[in-house]
């Protein structure tokens, strides 16, 4: 009999193109150990399942066979295991996901679309826009998650850690500070600083760099999206700063200069707010676990 472990193993090395070392990792797994199991199953069955020979290796036709029951089996399994999670927990309705601008939509709605093959039940949408703090949005019931920076201290919210991120200055390529090695708080004294239309206290460069060294930007200049904080930055305008992922697919000749800010860089926790009662429910650590998959891609 194939076990469904055994189905697992077999799927993630295709998904891996191979690569038993990155179906370990994935698997949470030694590569030894992957390659114990899957000459365990070839014992078992008789058959060849991967041809070692070729690199990296690759499904033999038996291999073939067993990835393509995985395939058909596996997403029965877990469609039948989130019915029952709902039949013990509860058929939660809707994930309203309030975010407060469009430069995390590049890893959030992959995401998002990965939950709702796993939930097609639960109805999901993006809740922009709104001048609230998580608690005030969940108490108005407008959110049910919230992406934030900072930890609310209610006792009815909880705080689900979702990934660390740098925040990066975006400098004119022929600005003076393109030659520096990092961006110092008193760097943004000389400056117009470009930022999203969001109170001070709620933008990380304020919070964590600028008004701990009391430092206030030369100017300032805002702009609701992220890309036009970039081509502001191209013409020479200002400076930035930014979420490492919100650069990741900028062409090669964009005319700025990306620059740690302090020696050792200024690093963000990004939280999903909830209220606390919802913290255990599945539905809820599912979406999370998808969100941090994501940021490994």
């Amino acid at each position: 009999m194939i076990e469904t472990q055994q189905l697992l193993l077999m799927q993630t090395i295709a998904q891996c193109d191979g690569n038993l070392t990155q179906a370990a990792e994935r698997l949470h797994l030694s590569q030894p150990a992957i390659s114990k199991q899957v000459k365990q199953l070839e014992i078992h069955l008789g058959l060849t399942l991967i041809d070692r020979d070729k690199r990296p290796a690759r499904l033999t036709q038996a291999g073939k066979a067993i990835l393509s029951l995985a395939e058909q089996v596996l997403p029965l399994i877990t469609q039948t295991e989130r019915r029952l999670v709902e039949l013990h927990e509860g058929h939660h309705q809707q994930l309203r996901v309030a975010v407060e601008c469009d430069i995390c939509y590049d890893w959030l709605m992959p995401a998002m679309s990965a939950y709702q093959q796993l939930w097609s039940s639960v109805d999901m949408d993006l809740v922009t826009g709104k001048q609230a703090t998580p608690a005030q949005l969940i108490e108005r019931d407008e959110a049910d998650f919230i992406l934030a920076t900072q930890v609310p201290h209610q006792e009815h919210l909880a705080a689900h850690v979702l990934f660390d991120y740098e925040l990066l200055a975006i400098v004119p390529a022929k600005h003076s500070l393109s030659e520096t090695s990092y961006l110092t708080a008193t760097d943004f004294s000389k400056v117009c600083l470009l930022h999203f239309p969001r109170a001070r206290h709620e933008l990380d460069l304020f919070r964590q760099v600028l008004m701990p060294a009391g430092i206030e930007p030369a100017t300032t200049r805002t702009h609701h999206l992220a890309v036009g904080l970039l081509q502001l930055v191209a013409a020479g305008k200002g400076i930035a700063a930014l979420p490492s992922w919100a650069l990741k697919n900028l062409p090669d000749n964009f005319p700025i200069c990306v620059k740690p800010i302090g020696e050792r860089g200024t690093w963000i926790t990004l939280y999903g707010i909830t209220q606390a009662d919802n913290s255990g429910k599945t539905w809820l650590r599912d979406f999370v676990r998808l969100i941090r998959e994501q940021q490994l891609v």
